[in-house]
């Protein structure tokens, strides 16, 4: 009975990663989609504060130009100023969502970008795509890496 132990243990081991593993990945799916959902309600409302929380302190985006905002509250600044000086709206559409860890997860969707220059009145009409390195910490997913493209 005892040589059969290693095996039934084996066995075990995969039945629960195999079962285990699409539930942790649906979970991670449907936090995601709650956590774009409310990065699009953020932005939207030109909420800056939430959208800075929503970064992680040594957060890293990389715009459509290559130019680079490191820190959440580098990130937050610029979003006040784009808001300041536009009108605009986002729809972000999630495209995929890869677990990492339990606690990591590579993002990656689709955005368009939608208004007009306060200033000058000119039309903003943006699309693109996104792929961010999304990281739970204290139970809150938040933006570690964004990286942006912008489609011609």
């Amino acid at each position: 009975m005892f040589k059969r132990i290693p095996g039934y243990l084996l066995l075990t081991t995969i039945l629960c990663t195999v079962f285990i593993s699409p539930i942790y990945a649906q979970k991670v799916d449907k936090e995601i989609k709650n956590f774009t959902q409310s990065f699009q309600k953020a932005y939207n409302k030109k909420d800056h504060a939430s959208l800075t929380s929503m970064f992680t302190a040594d957060a890293v985006r990389v715009n459509p130009d290559g130019a680079t905002i490191t820190g959440a509250q580098q990130i937050g600044e610029t979003y006040a100023q784009t808001f300041s000086a536009t009108d605009q709206t986002v729809d972000i559409k999630l495209g995929t969502v890869t677990p990492q860890s339990d606690t990591k997860a590579l993002v990656t969707g689709t955005y368009t970008v939608k208004g007009k220059n306060k200033s000058t009145g000119e039309a903003i009409d943006l699309v693109g795509a996104y792929e961010n390195i999304a990281v739970k910490e204290n139970g809150k997913w938040k933006i570690a890496n964004m990286k942006l493209t912008s489609k011609p």
